[in-house]
């Protein structure tokens, strides 16, 4: 558990909705920083034995607690800003809603990784057409300049990163273009341009969970727009907590197609199945949930090291739901068709019931002889894949790798 977590746990914090208030502030000591978010003197004293503990072990290279790490790389913070402020000075829109330092990294054979810079404005965004605000690729300029992989892979080696090390790499990368958008905002950039604060976002070129929590603990939360948490699956309709499982159709749909899928499978190996709940409320109105699971022989056999990619497990897609009968679900329970929200939120919370009554009814532990777990979540792992399945689970058999792989502690 980072600081930030024994933080959340000792004083009751949410996830993100005082992020700005519960993130490190630039030259602020963790003792300083205990005492702002208004931690007792007893509760300082637990938090700094935890502070130096976290201390210790990264120095042989355990994480760290992402939401206060600071950027500390004087090189690639100001070649972030340079390049930053030289785009924005060239902008003549005076209408720019949002910018974004794309960070796209990739700890391969060559080490390649690139950070470039975009942006969108509001009439551009009308006459579009387009109803993706936060989808880069429909923005004005979706890549306009940036630092090349050659910059960042000289940099890279340069700091002794091994070539396999993506988590490492991408760890630093985010911390200083965090450090350099505050700096940015502290030394006015952006107002003294556009007259006004406009946030610069970080993340790739898709929107996840990960692009929400820099982007508030870059630009402070009061500039973030909700639609974009909500596009990045941290809205409040996301948080599982709130979901109630009540539709008993879909419930028990689930529970049969899972119980069926789980009664052919031979393997006496398997470590995890999930529920991939794709969703999408679009003109067509379409989704489905399907199931998959993957063996220990097979992850062994297979030279894989991703645990956790669906597309790499024994049966990525065993049978499913399709999506007519979501779809028919969904239109009977009077789900809006551009509600995407809504129906993720139905779905997830059904899902999530199911799998709970699947492990009170000991399906896996009869089958398999031991309990194991149905993980709930997109083909791509997020934040919500862990709060789904560690909700439907209980977090005793989740294992500590797919968090982490999710994104979380």
């Amino acid at each position: 558990m980072g600081i930030f977590d024994d933080l959340k746990k000792k004083t009751g914090a949410p996830d993100l909705g005082d992020m700005e208030k519960y993130a490190m502030r630039p030259g602020e000591t963790v003792e300083e920083y205990f005492k702002r978010v208004g931690a007792g003197d007893e509760q300082i004293g637990e938090l700094m034995k935890t502070a130096a503990a976290m201390n210790a072990s990264s120095a042989s290279n355990d994480e760290t607690d992402e939401y206060i790490s600071d950027g500390t790389d004087r090189e690639l913070i100001e070649a972030i800003k340079d390049m930053a402020k030289g785009v924005i000075g060239t902008i003549e829109d005076d209408d720019v809603y949002a910018m974004q330092l794309i960070c796209e990294l990739g700890a391969d054979e060559e080490l390649s990784a690139y950070i470039s810079f975009a942006y969108n404005t509001e009439s551009y965004f009308k006459k579009s057409g387009s109803s993706d605000r936060w989808n880069i690729c429909c923005w004005k300029d979706d890549g306009m300049d940036g630092l090349d992989s050659g910059f960042v892979a000289a940099w890279a080696k340069a700091k002794g990163f091994d070539e396999y090390d993506d988590e490492g790499l991408m760890k630093a990368v985010y911390a200083d273009a965090i450090k350099a958008v505050q700096e940015l905002h502290e030394e006015h950039v952006t107002e003294e341009h556009f007259g006004r604060k406009v946030p610069i976002l970080i993340g790739e070129t898709e929107l996840g969970d990960t692009t929400a929590i820099w982007s508030v603990k870059a630009n402070g939360k009061d500039i973030i727009e909700k639609s974009l948490l909500e596009d990045c699956g941290v809205g409040g309709v996301y948080e599982t907590e709130s979901f109630e499982g009540s539709d008993r159709e879909l419930i028990e749909a689930i529970k049969d197609m899972a119980k069926g899928v789980i009664g052919t499978i031979e393997d006496d190996d398997v470590y995890a199945m999930q529920l991939i709940c794709e969703l999408g409320a679009c003109e067509g109105m379409t989704a489905y949930i399907s199931f998959a699971y993957n063996t220990e022989s097979y992850f062994k056999e297979s030279g894989s090291r991703e645990r956790w990619n669906i597309c790499c497990w024994k049966d990525e897609e065993a049978d499913g739901l399709d999506a007519e009968f979501v779809t028919a679900w969904a239109k009977a329970k009077g789900i809006g068709r551009r509600d995407d929200a809504g129906l993720m939120k139905a779905v997830y919370a059904d899902a999530i019931t199911a799998v709970q009554e699947l492990h009170e009814e000991h399906v896996t532990e009869e089958h398999f002889g031991r309990k194991v777990p149905i993980l709930i979540g997109e083909m791509e792992y997020g934040v919500m894949t862990a709060k789904a399945s560690v909700r439907a689970n209980g977090k005793d058999i989740i294992e500590k790798s797919l968090l982490e792989d999710c994104g979380v502690k």
